[in-house]
């Protein structure tokens, strides 16, 4: 992609207009839901997402995950800063080709379903036995990528089940822009629960302590564990300088001192619960 950026380190989308190569698929249109503007492009034979922030302070966080996500060794949708008739905002490349089939993961669970106790107990009974292993390995990594990245949007049209030539598979992540969330970093709430119960009106459960206590005997804690380094401070700087090298300039001043002020939290969170729940036997 021949890029031109903006003094934030943005694509300048009006530039790529320009190009012969690109090409307007659906117009920029206002959600009023999130307040977002959005718009689908093809450039290169290539479709592109762009979302447009109302909070400066999201803008970078597709980018940042995306960096967490090359640490932890998961697959993730390709993202860069874009900025369009003043706005900044995010533009992120398709995550499949027209050989993959692509089903949410709502065609399968309905919303309150949206746990890993059920999801599993759904699975058992869709897959063959090895695809069920291979999903539900990946499912847990997917719950411990959003503990680490606080992110609280990871709801049944935000992941995605890909068929490609008979092998199915959850497909790269995307749409990480709500992570370091408020919810998550203090209380360890997210979309993707632990069982049925985490949804009820009147939970008080703590998903992270549930996680713990209930898969206490598994590998997935010791999974969590060997994950958590990538949000340490010294290397969620150095992903920040990952994807400053990529704007090519730095993350403006406050938000970037926001960010890593907000990660340094969930990590301390993160790190007391390890310590205090780890082993206990799940009581919920």
């Amino acid at each position: 992609m021949s890029i031109v950026r903006d003094s934030f380190g943005a694509i300048i989308l009006e530039d790529l207009e320009r190009n012969c190569n690109y090409k307007l698929i659906q117009p920029m249109y206002k959600d009023n839901t999130t307040l977002k503007r959005k718009s689908i492009i093809e450039y290169d034979n290539n479709l592109y997402y762009i979302k447009l922030y109302s909070k400066e302070d999201m803008v970078y966080n597709e980018l940042i995950a995306e960096e967490i996500a090359k640490d932890y060794e998961i697959p993730v949708s390709f993202n860069d800063l874009v900025s369009y008739n003043g706005y900044l905002g995010n533009i992120s490349k398709k995550i499949n080709d027209n050989n993959t089939i692509m089903v949410p993961l709502s065609a399968y669970i309905n919303p309150e379903e949206n746990n890993l106790e059920d999801i599993q107990r759904i699975f058992y009974h869709l897959f063959d036995k090895d695809t069920y292993e291979r999903l539900i390995d990946q499912l847990i990594n997917i719950f411990i990528f959003d503990i680490l990245i606080a992110n609280i949007d990871r709801h049944t049209d935000n992941i995605f089940i890909e068929s490609y030539n008979g092998n199915i598979n959850f497909s790269k992540l995307f749409d990480n822009e709500y992570m370091l969330s408020s919810e998550s970093i203090t209380f360890n709430y997210y979309t993707l629960g632990v069982d049925s119960k985490d949804f009820n009106s009147d939970c008080e459960y703590n998903m992270l302590e549930k996680f713990l206590t209930k898969y206490a005997d598994t590998k997935y804690i010791d999974l969590l564990k060997s994950k958590l380094w990538i949000i340490k401070q010294d290397n969620f700087e150095q992903i920040l300088k990952r994807v400053e090298e990529k704007i090519q300039v730095p993350i403006i001043g406050c938000i970037r001192e926001k960010l890593i002020m907000r990660m340094k939290q969930n990590y301390k969170n993160i790190e007391r619960i390890i310590k205090e729940y780890n082993g206990k036997v799940y009581k919920y």
